[in-house]
């Protein structure tokens, strides 16, 4: 009996092995084309960039976010040391879809207090906005662009 049982039990992990690797087959295949299909119906992108400034000085460590006006499409970059940034709207560095954009630019620190002793929680970070908030706000940051054919996709913000 324990013997037939065994086996029972051997030919239920095997059925159940196959079926698992014929759905992580099934699967695998399935993504495939649905990213391929994802991939074709991206948009084209062009190289852009440019430089932040705050009252002259350079934005370093700032998130520069280009919206689209016409759609749901959004071109990010953070700034270096010398407040130069390059777009990336389906990985870092790869451009812009040509269009009118809304700019917002925020540049934020965090500073983590911590627990004074084992009984206390910890704070939350103090997050610091180190830019006016209206160049974060869509509504507000007075701040557009419009990506060209034509070029150059350069942008200066010069913000006070």
């Amino acid at each position: 009996m324990t013997a037939l049982c065994s086996r029972s039990l051997g030919r239920r992990k095997l059925i159940a092995a196959g079926i698992i690797a014929a759905v992580a087959a099934l699967a695998l295949c399935g993504c495939g084309r649905r990213h391929d299909k994802w991939l074709e119906a991206r948009l084209k992108t062009l190289p852009a960039g440019g430089t932040v400034t705050f009252k002259g000085k350079p934005v370093e460590a700032g998130t520069v976010m280009f919206l689209a006006e016409d759609r749901s499409l959004a071109a990010s970059a953070v700034t270096d040391d010398a407040g130069r940034f390059k777009l990336g709207t389906y990985r870092p560095g790869d451009g812009a879809p040509v269009g009118r954009y809304v700019v917002v630019i925020e540049k934020t620190t965090e500073k983590f207090v911590p627990a004074k002793s084992a009984d206390e929680s910890e704070s939350p970070p103090i997050i610091t906005h180190h830019l006016p908030e209206r160049y974060r706000d869509r509504q507000r940051s007075g701040l557009t662009a419009e990506m060209s054919e034509r070029g150059p996709n350069t942008f200066s913000f010069d913000l006070d």
